[in-house]
Parts: C-alpha cells; structure tokens; sequence
C-alpha cells in the first residue's frame, strides 16, 4: 500500500502542471483511474497518459459539482 502512494505522488508530482487536476477530489478520481485502469504502466508516465487515452471510455467521468 505504501508503494502505491509513493508511485502515486511520483506521478502527480512529474505531471505537466496543465495536465494536474485542479481540486483535490479530481486528483483522487484522476489517481483511481491510473492504478485502476493502467496500473501496468506506473511509473512511466507517458505509458500511463497513453494507456488513460486508450481507455478514455474506461476511466471516471467530471465530478458532479
């Protein structure tokens, strides 16, 4: 479980400042979406951008406000 946090903040913190989520709770959503549909791909970000790309109808939809 440690591993996972650490591989998840690696990710946020090498993520393009555009491409970061904006509210902590996209952040989250965004994270879910990354080890659950491209786990495979952690930690090479470019591999995870394009596996989410790939599975766009897999992954989390906009937060309801």
């Amino acid at each position: 479980m440690r591993t996972h946090f650490a591989l998840a903040f690696a990710l946020l913190a090498l993520a393009p400042v555009p491409a970061l989520a904006e509210t902590q709770d996209e952040q989250n959503a965004c994270m879910n979406d990354a080890f659950s549909v491209c786990g495979h791909a952690i930690p090479d970000r470019h591999r995870v951008g394009a596996c989410l790309a790939q599975n766009i109808h897999r992954i989390s939809g906009p937060a309801a406000l």
